[in-house]
């Protein structure tokens, strides 16, 4: 052997023993990875000034560091390796390339590949129809699932699954059904997945169908099949069944016990939704944050103060109360419990708050007529950071609605079509309300019409918003057009046919409506129709039809019925009525002032003051006080606040002033107070006095001196508008020739030219 020989044998076996420790050096690539030296190694790998041959395992192993990492860069850098050290990847290596682009979400680069390959596996058609499914190219992945040799179950199983994650759960039982035609075997997994599917839709047939296939698999016993049988169940609101199949497992972990106290809490029986809660105690099942957080749900819908407050305790001692999906939840809880000030100190305490615990507090602060502070808080807000959500936008347009306050209502609508959200239906239907309530109903009417996927909740919005103002007749129409759409009415809708029928007294229509509900669509009527229906014969001073209906309901009547048959009697002095309805109502609702008012009136009216004097007797010895009369008017974003004969305002000189002034214009154009309305045995001039000093005068006399010339007047008022001072706005709209726009307890006025909208049936 020659010395040229020994020498490149020698060379020979170096080569090799380097390029064994560079191979041992590429198949710990996922150690790399984790020391974040992947790139660099892959780099290494492909520098273009020399070529390096590796073998399979180890491209195997270096594409499945870049899978993990998410790092396409560097996977095509390894492709372009593959293809330049001129290797035949093979099935297998060709897979994880395409397992690669699919993860990375590079679908067209996953199909060039597929197309190319010269073999391909169930698994390779499998990684490209899951890519398709999940990322929501649905005619793309049915395509390729339609055109796949054999089909097993994970093929199935993929598209199944994407369906339903991405909401197409029709579809999902569409080819769940084929697939039980298919021959092919269906494991638990996919039982699970179309039952999800079931829930969401509520589905209730189609749940029991697999239900039935499962019982006679043997496999409706399993506590994984269980559990999603239980929840199809408790979502389809059959609790009973629900509560059947939580009894015949024979294993029950925590979400089986989440599922029926989730249940119970969704679906109003909180009681039910406790006592689940304190056998999973006996049981020895620990509690998580979703049972604490389906209790608190279940408090809060059934305004459980105290039980909520034994969950507040149990969440400090399981360490939890750091938790922001709990804390957002005890917020809530507080808020639709009337213990406000516990949820904002929640709030408060929480170490990191979230979009979500901002809009709880909002909303919370909205619902319990904090208007103002939920507007602040909206302000607040915004200075963090956060951005508003549909919910946060929503509740702030509901504090806006119930201050009335137009201007800033158009500041959070110009904020709303900034970010994007003028066409969603869920925030379109606040801004709907808000600009009713404030008055505005053509602008209601207009972001109505600026909705392109209409939902029951944006047609019964407006529908309400035309009842509200007085606009029967267009809510009728309204809601003729909602049926031939082919939307479907709900109960709520059907409250604001009634209502706009009782307000615009359509007597015959209300009443083929109110026949129409059980009959045309299956809706059975509950307390608010039929205190519409009330509210409809009584202001048409239909008394005897009001009788007939109170005496013969299905159910007790509630004190909302007695004190509508009260404001009835009021408006046509039917003392006798009157005191049957008063009467039921103070047994009913004690410590309400309406009724004993509303009775003093009707007494005061007939002259009959020793009863007026004994029904005051009656709320002094009950502690029974009236609620005091106030109106507010917006002057740039600023309310200012009145009650009758407050002196207190900085310019209350100028108010009295413009108010003489006024009487005097007006009396000249056939104004006459109405003294009736005024519940002191006092003389004439004196109650002439009290009638021009009611707080409606007094907002109406300072938005007339603050407001510019010719622009229109909005006045709140937390009660209903008096008779005379009905009157008098008409006189004074035309006189200054404005518009005048009072909303009261219960409806719109709106004052034109000496006419009301109301046409004076109120």
């Amino acid at each position: 052997m020659t010395i040229l020989t020994v020498f490149t044998k020698l060379r020979w076996y170096q080569t090799q023993a380097n390029m064994l420790v560079r191979n041992y050096s590429y198949s710990l690539a996922i150690d790399y990875n984790n020391r974040g030296e992947l790139k660099e190694l892959i780099n290494n790998l492909c520098d273009k000034r020399r070529v390096k041959v590796v073998d399979h395992t180890t491209y195997a192993n270096l594409l499945k560091a870049c899978i993990k990492r998410r790092a396409l860069e560097e996977g095509k850098c390894l492709h372009a390796h593959i293809i330049h050290t001129k290797l035949r990847p093979g099935i297998f290596l060709s897979n994880r390339l395409l397992d690669l682009y699919v993860k990375c979400g590079s679908l067209e680069s996953a199909r060039q590949l597929f197309d190319k390959m010269p073999q391909r596996d169930s698994c390779s058609w499998n990684t490209l129809i899951a890519g398709y499914a999940k990322s929501g190219n649905f005619e793309d992945a049915r395509k390729l699932f339609d055109e796949m040799p054999e089909r097993g179950n994970v093929s199935w199983t993929s598209m199944i699954a994407g369906y339903v994650q991405n909401g197409r759960r029709g579809d999902a039982l569409e080819l769940f059904e084929k697939m039980q035609g298919a021959d092919v075997e269906v494991d638990q997994f996919i039982y699970a997945v179309v039952l999800s599917a079931c829930a969401s839709l509520a589905s209730l047939q189609g749940g029991k169908a697999i239900h039935a296939r499962l019982f006679r698999n043997g496999m409706d016993s399993d506590v994984y099949i269980g559990n999603a049988l239980l929840d199809m169940y408790a979502k389809c609101g059959v609790l009973e069944d629900a509560h059947q199949v939580f009894d015949k497992l024979l294993e029950r972990d925590d979400v089986s016990w989440n599922g029926m106290i989730s249940g119970y809490a969704r679906y109003g029986y909180g009681e039910e939704a406790l006592r689940f809660f304190l056998q999973m105690q006996q049981a020895n099942m620990k509690p998580t944050p979703f049972t604490f957080a389906s209790l608190l749900s279940a408090c809060a819908s059934m305004s459980f103060l105290k039980q909520g407050n034994q969950i507040h305790s149990y969440i400090v001692k399981n360490n939890l109360d750091s938790n922001v999906i709990l804390s957002n939840a005890l917020i809530d809880m507080y808020a639709k419990c009337g213990s406000l000030e516990n949820g904002i100190k929640v709030f408060d305490r929480m170490p990191q708050s979230d979009v979500i615990s901002w809009n709880t507090l909002i909303a919370g602060n909205a619902c319990n007529d904090r208007g103002e502070d939920a507007l602040e808080l909206f302000m607040k807000m915004r200075w963090t950071g956060l951005k508003s959500s549909q919910c946060t936008l929503a509740s702030v347009l509901s504090a806006c609605a119930s201050l009335a306050t137009l201007d800033l209502g158009k500041q959070v609508h110009g904020n709303i079509i900034q970010i994007g959200f003028e066409s969603d239906g869920f925030v379109g239907s606040a801004l709907i309300d808000t600009y009713a309530k404030c008055g505005r109903i053509n602008d209601a009417r207009q972001v109505f019409a600026g909705i392109p996927d209409k939902n029951a909740v944006s047609w019964t919005t407006m529908i309400v918003g035309y009842a509200q103002n007085g606009c029967g007749k267009e809510a009728l129409q309204l809601f003729e057009e909602m049926l031939l759409v082919g939307m479907k009415p709900n109960h709520i809708t059907f409250v604001g046919v009634l209502a706009a029928c009782s307000h615009a007294g359509l007597v015959d229509e209300g009443r083929f409506y109110f026949d129409s509900m059980s009959r045309n669509h299956g809706i059975t009527p509950v307390a608010e129709h039929y205190t519409c229906v009330i509210d409809l014969f009584g202001r048409a001073g239909i008394l005897e039809e009001v009788e007939h209906l109170i005496d013969n309901l299905p159910f007790e009547p509630d004190a909302f019925m007695w004190g509508s048959i009260l404001g009835a009697c009021r408006i046509h002095g039917n003392e006798k009525l009157a005191k049957r309805a008063a009467d039921c109502h103070f047994k009913l609702d004690p410590e309400n002032a309406a009724p004993y008012v509303l009775l003093s009136n009707i007494y005061a009216a007939n002259g009959k003051w020793e009863n007026v004097a004994e029904v005051r007797k009656m709320m002094s010895g009950k502690l029974v006080k009236k609620q005091p009369g106030c109106s507010w008017v917006e002057i740039k974003n600023k309310p200012h606040i009145f009650r009758s004969e407050d002196g207190s305002h900085p310019q209350i000189g100028e108010i009295h002033a413009m108010l003489e002034n006024l009487s005097i214009q007006m009396k000249k154009e056939g104004y006459i107070p109405d003294t009736n309305f005024v519940l002191l045995d006092v003389d004439e001039d004196q109650k002439e006095r009290l009638l021009l000093h009611h707080s409606e005068k007094l907002a109406l006399a300072f938005g007339l001196i603050n407001s510019c010339p010719g622009a229109p007047i909005r006045i709140v008022k937390n009660l209903r508008v008096c008779g005379d001072c009905h009157t008098a706005m008409k006189f004074i709209s035309k006189i200054v020739g404005r518009e005048i726009i009072v909303r009261d307890a219960t409806r719109f006025h709106h004052f034109t030219g000496g006419y009301c909208s109301c046409t004076d049936y109120w």
